[in-house]
C-alpha cells in the first residue's frame, strides 16, 4: 500500500518567515528530482548561481497527506 502526499513549497528570505508558493511560482530548477529528494528529508535550499547572490530566497517543502487533513470548523453558507 502506498500513501500519496502533496508537497507544499515554501520560500523565505531569512529562514524564519516562510510563505507558501503557488504552483506557477515554483522555479523550474527547484523541480529537479534530486533537489526535491533533498527537500523531502528536511533541507532548505537556495540557488546562488541563478540568483546572482542578490535577494536569494531559501526554499523548503512540507509533505501533506490530503486525506489526513481535518475538516474545517468553519461552516460555509450554502449558495442557491
Amino acid at each position: 500500500m502506498t500513501t500519496d502526499y502533496v508537497l507544499v513549497f515554501h520560500a523565505s528570505s531569512d529562514q524564519v518567515h516562510w510563505e507558501p508558493l503557488k504552483r506557477d511560482d515554483i522555479p523550474m530548477w527547484l523541480r529537479d528530482e534530486a533537489i526535491i529528494d533533498r527537500l523531502i528529508v528536511g533541507e532548505a535550499v537556495r540557488n546562488i548561481q541563478r540568483e546572482n547572490c542578490q535577494g536569494m530566497r531559501w526554499y523548503a517543502v512540507t509533505a501533506v497527506r490530503p486525506m489526513a487533513l481535518p475538516k474545517s470548523p468553519i461552516l460555509r453558507p450554502e449558495w442557491r
